[in-house]
């Protein structure tokens, strides 16, 4: 039998859910979804699709045999839930949340330390 992995990771704004499917994606070899880009019209950050339309590419999405999944939706991510293997719900202190300055610092220190840290 072959295992498939589907990972659904939740996280407040600014908690890391981003860096942590794109890192587990690419280390996995498993196809990245994040929900902003279904949320959001195409180039359009802040304009909102058609409920329905996102609810449906979202659906379509979970279909998939494995997928890594993040985002802050959870209206949106109902129809994947019943497909999801592992669930990833990052809770951070509101202390330990990035302010506007860290979240440069912490991405080119991240960028620095991935060599090193993620050796897989």
């Amino acid at each position: 039998m072959t295992y498939h992995e589907r990972l659904l990771i939740i996280g407040n704004s600014g908690s890391g859910k981003t860096w942590l499917s794109k890192e587990i994606g690419r280390r996995g070899r498993l196809p990245t979804l994040h929900l902003d880009d279904i949320r959001w019209q195409p180039g359009r950050y802040g304009v909102p699709r058609e409920n329905a339309a996102a609810m449906r590419d979202v659906a379509r999405a979970a279909e998939a045999d494995q997928w890594v999944m993040e985002g802050v939706y959870g209206w949106l991510v109902q129809n994947a839930l019943p497909r999801v293997t592992r669930l990833v719900w990052l809770d951070l202190p509101k202390s330990a949340l990035p302010t506007s300055n860290s979240v440069a610092i912490r991405e080119a220190a991240l960028k620095r330390a991935s060599a090193s840290c993620w050796t897989g």
